[in-house]
């Protein structure tokens, strides 16, 4: 039997069409098996695409499932912002939302300006280092780099986890500008289950900071990424290793895929106390795209998996 869905691609941590990262979103989805959703996913060739289901769990507005080409992701950044603004201008409400991920129960703030979007969602998986990054000199020739083009120290290459693992490495400006996915080392760093490696400069530090990064994932069928919310949120646990952050609120300020032609903005805020994270939030504005209807495959044997 073959079921038509309705979709609508946004445009997602940016306030202008054809930049920033795009999405696409299928609605009603609860009767798509996961095969289902990753032949979906594969068509629109998007980093990722989410499917919005009815949640399972009492007091949520929707369930996400959210997948990239290579398969099923706990939590990603652009998703979950995007959803939530589609989602407000489908129920025609801005305010409160509460989503349901892989992750866990993600509460969201949505807001309006004319055609422009935005959502800001708090994170319950709070930014931790969870383990060690690869040798430095094998990351640099995953990027095209020269091995001293990554910082080491406190600085040194590391994987982060905030709902999802990336590996974080730290490099100057130049050098964030001139990497060159090269998908054979990168193929040999193993990453073993890391989204991928977020390689970014800082630009400033302080209570508000400014970076500029670049993500790339070719084990995840997305060489680069124009924004990645997810890894973003990670990214305080490197900045906390630096002793870049002190107690007390932070604004970070996320830079990306200026390499690519899609510049995005990233909104990170972190609060500390006794020198460890109490909050993590993740914002970002968007823009709708396209709308239409898909046609799927759905059988009566299909279940949500």
């Amino acid at each position: 039997m073959r079921t038509e869905f309705e979709f609508e691609t946004w445009d997602v941590f940016t306030d202008t069409r054809f930049t920033g990262n795009p999405l696409a979103l299928l609605f009603d989805a609860d009767r798509l098996e996961p095969s289902r959703m990753l032949a979906v996913t594969r068509e629109f060739d998007y980093s990722e695409t989410v499917f919005i289901q009815s949640p399972t769990a009492a007091g949520h507005d929707a369930r996400l499932r959210i997948f990239t080409p290579a398969g099923e992701l706990p939590f990603a950044g652009h998703p979950t912002v995007g959803a939530a603004c589609a989602l407000a201008q489908r129920r025609g409400r801005t305010g409160a939302m509460r989503l349901e991920l892989g992750a866990g129960s993600f509460s969201v703030e949505i807001h309006r300006q004319d055609s422009i979007w935005s959502a800001q969602f708090a994170n319950p998986n709070l930014p931790r280092i969870s383990g060690p990054g690869p040798d430095a000199a094998a990351l640099a020739a995953a990027v095209g780099l020269d091995p001293d083009c990554i910082e080491g120290g406190s600085s040194a290459p590391c994987r982060a986890w905030a709902g999802i693992d990336f590996i974080l490495a730290r490099a100057s400006n130049p050098a964030l500008a001139a990497a060159k996915l090269n998908v054979a080392a990168f193929e040999a760093l193993a990453l073993d289950q890391a989204c991928g490696l977020l390689l970014y400069a800082i630009e400033s530090e302080g209570r508000e900071h400014r970076i500029r990064a670049r993500m790339f994932a070719p084990h995840l069928g997305v060489p680069e990424d124009p924004a990645t919310g997810s890894a973003a949120a990670a990214l305080p646990a490197h900045l906390l290793l630096q002793d870049a952050l002190i107690d007390g609120a932070h604004r970070i300020e996320v830079l990306q895929g200026q390499a690519m032609g899609r510049p995005s903005r990233i909104e990170v805020r972190v609060e500390l106390a006794s020198g460890r994270f109490v909050s993590l939030s993740v914002a970002g504005q968007a823009v709708p795209v396209m709308r239409g209807t898909i046609a799927v495959p759905v059988y009566a044997e299909d279940s949500d998996g």
